[in-house]
């Protein structure tokens, strides 16, 4: 009886060994980075090898030491940010899923002892294992293998997404800071006015209506700048908290603004390259096909509900011995399998409907993104080589009438107050032209293909005791 015994459990074992899927050591790091890296090169430049946090912080530290833009911010959120770590440790949760759904079950051992009446003591030993588990080892390893690609390309998805963040926050707080820079030049012009205003109305040049205008304009422009000021320290809040540093004093954060390279791409294209190479779409063809092959399977065996082997050694109470084995199969009598075949079907038309539905959005996005970038590139190339150069034309035209006493001094500063406006108007553009494009990486699912180098810094002009610090480039 025990070579039988021990027969069984090794053609068991070998099985087993023969349906379990091999899992990474690196819970799947590796094949993450792979597909990371083929959409962007700065979320790539995750510390995917097990390194030592000591070592994490002063990488970290070693970039905010230094004015931070949104290359620094999207290597400093890699290094240090929680999400990026929950990450990390999803790809150990679907290891984990997967080590457990592709394991056979353990075997049962059984024992029993019946004494008999006219004396003595029956034993019975017996070991049982599921036979369904190890006849099916080979579609549970499929299984595993489609659940552990489906992990990591969702989780690949995800990292896209945090250096997308990472980096429209970033220009959100640099285009707010410009901003408070000229809002604080408008403010300064219209405090000039207002006492201007003042030494005006002492001297009876102007009436009390027109003083009260002045004073009006100043107070309304520093509630505008501190109202500025608020969107600064929250769009800094929001940046450090997904870098996953807390704020501090000696935190520079770059408030130079880029302006993207032209792209130079059609839309049908784009929508293309998104169907290529979203990594959530592929998360659901992966998903499909995981479907497909489980209704394949269920639509093959779906008349066997379960099947069990059984070894048994038993020793009567005269000291006889039985020994032997068995097995057992469940009769398709009552339940034939026809509700798990329809389970299986309806499975795989909901998420072959969900693709649909998917790509279909995707291609949607892409358009309505595509059309705000445009429309924000417009708008730069419309304050840059128009508005701006006019605004600052009428200053220069406006302070000529007023050298020669044409107009007063409270015209050419309300010219120069329209020069900043059209400026704080070019910053909101540039802003939303990043953005935007920003986005509609986001929708293609990578890097956009650019055909042209970067475009030249932009500085801010010099205007209502403004410097050059807050250039954008």
């Amino acid at each position: 009886m025990r070579s039988s015994i021990g027969v069984i459990a090794i053609a068991a074992t070998g099985l087993l060994l023969a349906g379990c899927v091999s899992l990474p050591e690196d819970r799947g790091k590796g094949e993450v980075q792979q597909l990371v890296a083929a959409r962007s090169a700065g979320a790539a430049q995750a510390p995917w090898g097990e390194v030592a946090q000591d070592a994490l912080e002063a990488q970290a530290a070693d970039l905010l030491a230094r004015p931070v833009d949104a290359d620094a911010a999207v290597q400093v959120a890699l290094l240090k940010s929680p999400r990026l770590r929950a990450l990390f440790a999803d790809l150990g949760i679907a290891q984990a899923d997967v080590y457990d759904a592709t394991r056979l079950s353990n075997p049962s051992l059984g024992f029993e002892s019946l004494s008999a009446s006219g004396g003595g003591t029956q034993t019975t030993w017996s070991l049982s294992q599921g036979f369904m588990e190890v006849l099916f080892a080979g579609y549970r390893n499929r299984q595993g293998r489609y659940a552990l690609l489906e992990s990591q390309q969702r989780v690949a998805h995800e990292f896209l997404q945090l250096e997308a963040d990472v980096r429209s926050a970033w220009q959100a707080h640099a285009a707010a800071r410009l901003s408070a820079r000229l809002r604080s030049g408008s403010a300064n012009a219209a405090r000039v006015s207002a006492e201007l205003a003042g030494r005006f109305h002492e001297a009876g040049n102007i009436s009390a209506l027109q003083l009260a205008r002045e004073q009006a304009a100043a107070s309304s422009a520093h509630i505008s700048l501190r109202a500025q000021d608020a969107q600064v320290a929250a769009t800094r809040a929001r940046l450090l908290a997904l870098m996953g540093v807390e704020d501090r004093p000696d935190i520079n954060l770059s408030e130079r603004l880029r302006l993207p390279a032209k792209l130079d791409i059609d839309l049908k294209s784009l929508q293309a390259t998104a169907l290529e190479q979203r990594l959530d779409l592929q998360a659901l063809r992966t998903q499909v096909e995981w479907s497909g092959s489980k209704e394949a399977f269920t639509n093959r065996w779906r008349w066997i509900n379960g099947v069990g082997i059984e070894a048994k050694h038993e020793r009567e109470a005269n000291g006889d011995t039985l020994k032997g084995a068995g097995a057992s199969v469940e009769l398709p009598v009552f339940n034939t399998g026809w509700g798990r075949k329809q389970r299986a079907l309806a499975l795989r038309e909901a998420a072959e409907a969900t693709l649909r539905a998917a790509e279909l959005e995707i291609s949607s996005d892409v358009s309505a993104h595509y059309a705000a970038f445009r429309a924000a590139e417009q708008n730069v190339a419309e304050y840059r080589d128009r508005l701006l150069p006019l605004q600052q034309q009428i200053v220069q035209l406006m302070q000529q009438r007023q050298n020669f006493m044409l107009v007063g001094a409270f015209e050419l500063i309300e010219a120069r107050q329209q020069d900043i406006a059209a400026w704080q108007g070019f910053i909101a553009s540039l802003r939303d032209y990043a953005t935007a494009r920003s986005d509609l990486a986001r929708a293609v699912g990578g890097t956009l293909p650019t055909a042209t180098p970067q475009e030249e810094a932009v500085s801010l002009p010099d205007i209502a005791g403004m410097d050059n610090a807050g250039e954008s480039r």
